[in-house]
């Protein structure tokens, strides 16, 4: 009946491990393939001209020098949420998202810095914290069943 019961163990372990380590390579391949949001603004819009840029965004929402000769075109989003929480506290939220675009004196856009990510980053930030949870509970599982064998094997 040990021998049985210590198979079933060895085996359960077997298959945390193998939950904990599918989690780490697949947040690894992961993180490898992330492009910042202000790399992305950069290659895109560098060199535009002040029209394309506002023939795409639209008027912004200020227009602030940059301290030499040329100008900043301001963009910013606030976003609120709420939720409750398991214990009915009630908690609000509010981010801003900005995208500023650095013009040099002729009306050409020399930088972006921007808070965003990347189009189709935010999928990936969303799977990045599945992964992560996933390999949370395989590494909690593990340790548990860790604990659990020795005190089971002298029952």
């Amino acid at each position: 009946m040990k021998t049985l019961s210590m198979h079933c163990l060895m085996g359960l372990l077997l298959v945390a491990a193998a939950f904990a380590l599918t989690g780490c390579s697949s947040y690894n391949n992961l993180s490898r393939s992330y492009v910042s949001g202000t790399e992305y603004y950069n290659s895109t819009y560098r060199g535009l001209t002040h029209g394309q840029i506002v023939s795409e965004y639209g008027a912004p929402d200020r227009e602030v020098s940059d301290g030499a000769d040329g100008y900043i075109l301001v963009y910013e989003t606030y976003h609120t949420s709420s939720h409750v929480d398991y214990m009915g506290f009630v908690d609000h939220s509010v981010r801003k998202s900005y995208i500023q675009f650095f013009m040099d004196r002729h009306g050409v856009c020399y930088n972006v810095k921007t808070n965003k990510l990347a189009p189709g980053q935010a999928d990936e930030a969303v799977a990045a914290v599945a992964i992560s949870t996933g390999l949370i509970t395989g590494l909690s599982t593990l340790g548990f069943l860790t604990m659990m064998v020795p005190i089971m094997i002298h029952m």
